[in-house]
């Protein structure tokens, strides 16, 4: 079905009278805007010459406008009422605005939660991993600690056995000024060994796995860094008291090297004394005896115990002191002997000479008598 087209109006040639087209543009712009501008005082009426003068300028039976406006409901202002006036639409209208108010505000509270939560589980996962970073560093500590103690207890027993041989081969030839110190070190060294027991620390825990947390984890996560921080004190307290074990015995074995020190720069001196003490013993081993009294200091002067030094040290007294024996033996040996038996004396009883005699006291005469 085509649609007839309008053919376009033409004013060159009006057929009836009509306004000017000044007249008619200003009519037809009064029939468009005016009735949708603020409320009319006049009738909607009013406007019809004006319409009836635009379709003046259509052809015929075009008479639009003044049907239009005949229909004054269309035009007519609405008459302004209150809420028990409003429409259905009007509520739902209003009940749509809550409803989507409401939503924007719960989406708002929940999207607010979610942050929440989500900003919770990133703080939970990193203090989780600090902490986990810390209880490893302390398992780290408490190894090298536990190492370093096993290690110092080898050591100790080591230079107590080796101090030990070596104090007891040189009693009776050092300085007991020096000697008695020493042993007293040694004594105090073993003490501590004995007294030693295997230090031990908190059982070894694994780090967690939430690499597919959600924020529902959040609150194990954090329950899980508490462990860890706990777990750490641990492992620092008992890295502590291990430290302190392995100090307690390097402090020991530190006296007890002091202590030989002493001894091992007093044994030149001793030296001297018991060549002095040893002089038929040949020459050669008072010489030895001397260089091996020097090489105990020398030893220790380099860093090291001097233990080995003392025992050749006591093996060269024993060899001086033996050959000592042997040259006082020979010295005896070559001592010419009597042959003539030594006299006998017989033993004389003396008899007990007499006894004075006791004076008699002599009693004096007694005087004359005189005459009348």
């Amino acid at each position: 079905m085509t649609t007839p087209a309008l053919s376009a109006p033409s004013f060159s040639a009006p057929q009836r009278d009509t306004p000017e087209p000044a007249t008619w543009t200003a009519a037809f712009e009064q029939l468009t805007f005016e009735p949708f501008a603020a409320p009319r005082a006049e009738p909607i009426n009013a406007l019809a010459p004006a319409a009836a003068a635009f379709d003046s300028q259509l052809p015929e039976g075009s008479h639009l406008l003044r049907g239009v406006l005949a229909d004054e409901e269309l035009f007519a202002p609405a008459p302004r009422r209150g809420i028990a006036d409003w429409s259905r639409r009007a509520w739902w209208a209003l009940v749509a605005s809550i409803v989507v108010i409401a939503g924007i505000v719960i989406g708002g509270v929940l999207i607010s939660q979610s942050m929440a939560a989500d900003a919770r589980l990133t703080a939970a996962v990193s203090g989780l991993s600090e902490a986990t970073a810390g209880m490893d560093d302390a398992q780290t500590r408490l190894d090298g600690a536990l190492a370093d103690y096993d290690g110092m207890l080898v050591s100790a027993q080591a230079a107590a056995d080796r101090a030990g041989a070596a104090l007891t081969a040189v009693a009776g030839m050092a300085d007991p000024a020096a000697l008695d110190p020493a042993a007293a070190a040694h004594a105090d060294l073993v003490a501590a060994l004995a007294d030693s027991a295997a230090p031990t620390g908190p059982e070894r825990q694994g780090s967690p796995d939430f690499s597919n947390a959600t924020a529902s984890d959040a609150p194990a996560i954090e329950a899980a860094a508490a462990a860890a921080a706990t777990h750490t004190t641990d492992l620092q307290s008992a890295a502590t008291a291990v430290e302190a074990a392995t100090a307690g015995i390097a402090a020991t074995v530190t006296a007890l090297t002091a202590a030989q020190q002493t001894l091992g720069a007093s044994l030149p001196a001793t030296a001297v004394t018991l060549a002095e003490e040893n002089d038929l013993a040949e020459q050669s081993f008072r010489d030895a005896v001397a260089a091996a009294a020097l090489a105990v200091g020398a030893a220790q002067a380099a860093g090291a115990s001097g233990d080995a030094e003392l025992l050749a040290y006591a093996d060269a007294v024993t060899a001086l002191r033996a050959d000592q024996e042997r040259a006082a033996g020979a010295v005896r040996a070559a001592q010419p002997r009597s042959t003539t038996p030594a006299p006998v004396t017989t033993p004389t009883t003396q008899t007990a000479p007499a006894p004075e005699p006791v004076p008699v006291p002599v009693q004096p005469a007694p005087d004359p008598p005189q005459a009348p």
